[in-house]
Protein backbone atom coordinates (compact mmCIF):
# COMPACT_ATOMS: atom_id res chain seq x y z
CA UNK A 1 0.00 0.00 0.00
CA UNK A 2 1.41 3.40 -0.95
CA UNK A 3 1.00 6.31 1.36
CA UNK A 4 0.09 9.71 0.07
CA UNK A 5 2.49 12.41 1.15
CA UNK A 6 1.51 16.01 0.64
CA UNK A 7 3.53 18.08 -1.79
CA UNK A 8 6.16 19.87 0.27
CA UNK A 9 6.82 23.33 -1.08
CA UNK A 10 10.25 24.90 -1.15
CA UNK A 11 10.29 28.08 0.91
CA UNK A 12 11.25 31.23 -0.96
CA UNK A 13 14.40 31.60 1.13
CA UNK A 14 15.42 27.97 0.52
CA UNK A 15 14.75 28.34 -3.22
CA UNK A 16 16.76 31.56 -3.50
CA UNK A 17 19.70 30.17 -1.51
CA UNK A 18 19.68 26.93 -3.48
CA UNK A 19 19.49 28.80 -6.77
CA UNK A 20 22.33 31.08 -5.72
CA UNK A 21 24.43 28.04 -4.79
CA UNK A 22 23.73 26.41 -8.17
CA UNK A 23 24.61 29.67 -9.94
CA UNK A 24 27.90 30.20 -8.10
CA UNK A 25 28.93 26.54 -8.29
CA UNK A 26 28.14 26.36 -12.02
CA UNK A 27 29.81 29.68 -12.77
CA UNK A 28 32.99 28.53 -11.01
CA UNK A 29 32.93 25.19 -12.83
CA UNK A 30 32.59 26.86 -16.24
CA UNK A 31 34.62 30.02 -15.62
CA UNK A 32 37.52 28.83 -17.78
CA UNK A 33 35.30 29.07 -20.84
CA UNK A 34 35.83 32.83 -20.90
CA UNK A 35 39.34 32.21 -22.23
CA UNK A 36 38.01 30.03 -25.05
CA UNK A 37 36.78 32.76 -27.38
CA UNK A 38 35.21 31.32 -30.51
CA UNK A 39 35.76 27.66 -31.28
CA UNK A 40 35.05 25.48 -34.31
CA UNK A 41 32.00 26.76 -36.17
CA UNK A 42 31.20 29.59 -33.73
CA UNK A 43 32.78 31.89 -36.30
CA UNK A 44 30.31 30.89 -39.02
CA UNK A 45 27.30 30.95 -36.69
CA UNK A 46 28.10 34.17 -34.82
CA UNK A 47 31.12 36.35 -35.51
CA UNK A 48 31.04 36.02 -39.33
CA UNK A 49 27.27 35.69 -39.73
CA UNK A 50 25.89 38.71 -41.63
CA UNK A 51 22.27 37.97 -40.62
CA UNK A 52 23.06 39.07 -37.06
CA UNK A 53 24.07 42.59 -38.08
CA UNK A 54 20.74 44.27 -38.79
CA UNK A 55 16.96 43.91 -38.65
CA UNK A 56 16.82 42.47 -42.18
CA UNK A 57 18.86 39.54 -40.90
CA UNK A 58 16.07 38.67 -38.50
CA UNK A 59 13.70 38.37 -41.45
CA UNK A 60 16.18 36.09 -43.22
CA UNK A 61 16.60 33.95 -40.11
CA UNK A 62 12.87 33.17 -40.01
CA UNK A 63 11.89 33.17 -43.68
CA UNK A 64 14.85 31.74 -45.60
CA UNK A 65 15.35 28.08 -44.81
CA UNK A 66 18.95 28.00 -46.10
CA UNK A 67 19.92 31.24 -44.41
CA UNK A 68 21.80 31.23 -42.10
CA UNK A 69 23.81 28.00 -42.11
CA UNK A 70 21.07 25.80 -40.64
CA UNK A 71 17.41 26.48 -39.98
CA UNK A 72 17.29 27.06 -36.23
CA UNK A 73 15.25 30.27 -36.13
CA UNK A 74 14.95 30.52 -32.35
CA UNK A 75 18.65 29.86 -31.83
CA UNK A 76 19.68 32.39 -34.46
CA UNK A 77 17.17 34.92 -33.14
CA UNK A 78 18.82 34.52 -29.74
CA UNK A 79 22.22 35.03 -31.39
CA UNK A 80 20.78 38.11 -33.15
CA UNK A 81 19.62 39.60 -29.83
CA UNK A 82 22.96 38.85 -28.23
CA UNK A 83 24.83 40.40 -31.14
CA UNK A 84 22.83 43.59 -30.59
CA UNK A 85 23.88 43.53 -26.91
CA UNK A 86 27.59 42.68 -27.06
CA UNK A 87 28.53 42.48 -30.71
CA UNK A 88 31.31 40.06 -31.48
CA UNK A 89 32.60 39.66 -27.92
CA UNK A 90 32.64 35.90 -27.30
CA UNK A 91 32.54 36.31 -23.51
CA UNK A 92 28.95 37.60 -23.66
CA UNK A 93 27.80 34.52 -25.55
CA UNK A 94 29.62 32.24 -23.12
CA UNK A 95 28.07 34.06 -20.15
CA UNK A 96 24.61 33.67 -21.68
CA UNK A 97 25.17 29.92 -22.20
CA UNK A 98 26.27 29.51 -18.58
CA UNK A 99 23.27 31.52 -17.37
CA UNK A 100 20.88 29.40 -19.45
CA UNK A 101 22.50 26.23 -18.12
CA UNK A 102 21.99 27.51 -14.56
CA UNK A 103 18.31 28.09 -15.36
CA UNK A 104 18.11 24.51 -16.66
CA UNK A 105 19.71 23.13 -13.50
CA UNK A 106 17.25 25.08 -11.33
CA UNK A 107 14.39 23.73 -13.46
CA UNK A 108 15.72 20.19 -12.96
CA UNK A 109 15.69 20.81 -9.20
CA UNK A 110 12.15 22.20 -9.27
CA UNK A 111 10.86 19.37 -11.43
CA UNK A 112 12.45 16.62 -9.36
CA UNK A 113 11.25 18.25 -6.15
CA UNK A 114 7.73 18.41 -7.54
CA UNK A 115 8.00 14.73 -8.45
CA UNK A 116 9.14 14.07 -4.84
CA UNK A 117 12.48 12.59 -5.91
CA UNK A 118 14.78 12.26 -2.92
CA UNK A 119 17.98 14.24 -3.30
CA UNK A 120 16.49 16.53 -5.94
CA UNK A 121 18.84 19.39 -5.06
CA UNK A 122 21.94 17.20 -5.18
CA UNK A 123 20.86 15.78 -8.53
CA UNK A 124 20.40 19.31 -9.87
CA UNK A 125 23.88 20.32 -8.68
CA UNK A 126 25.37 17.26 -10.37
CA UNK A 127 23.39 18.11 -13.51
CA UNK A 128 24.82 21.63 -13.38
CA UNK A 129 28.48 20.62 -13.28
CA UNK A 130 28.51 17.20 -14.95
CA UNK A 131 31.09 16.99 -17.74
CA UNK A 132 28.51 15.68 -20.22
CA UNK A 133 27.21 19.26 -20.53
CA UNK A 134 30.54 20.92 -21.27
CA UNK A 135 30.09 20.86 -25.03
CA UNK A 136 26.65 22.48 -24.85
CA UNK A 137 27.73 25.15 -22.39
CA UNK A 138 31.23 25.97 -23.66
CA UNK A 139 30.54 25.85 -27.38
CA UNK A 140 28.55 28.93 -28.36
CA UNK A 141 26.99 27.20 -31.37
CA UNK A 142 25.42 24.57 -29.13
CA UNK A 143 23.02 27.12 -27.64
CA UNK A 144 20.30 25.10 -29.38
CA UNK A 145 20.81 22.29 -26.84
CA UNK A 146 20.42 24.66 -23.91
CA UNK A 147 17.31 26.27 -25.39
CA UNK A 148 15.66 22.93 -26.19
CA UNK A 149 16.46 21.65 -22.69
CA UNK A 150 14.90 24.74 -21.14
CA UNK A 151 11.69 24.42 -23.15
CA UNK A 152 11.55 20.68 -22.46
CA UNK A 153 11.87 21.23 -18.71
CA UNK A 154 9.35 24.07 -18.74
CA UNK A 155 6.81 21.89 -20.53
Amino acid sequence: MTRFTPNVKISRKHFLLGSLFIFVFTFIAYSQVFDAGYIWDDYAHVSQNPTLRNIDGLKQIWLQVRQPIQYYPLTFTTFWIQYQLWGGEAQGYHLFNIFLHVINAILVWALLHRLKVKGAFCIAVIFAVHPVHVESVAWITELKNLLSTMFYLLS
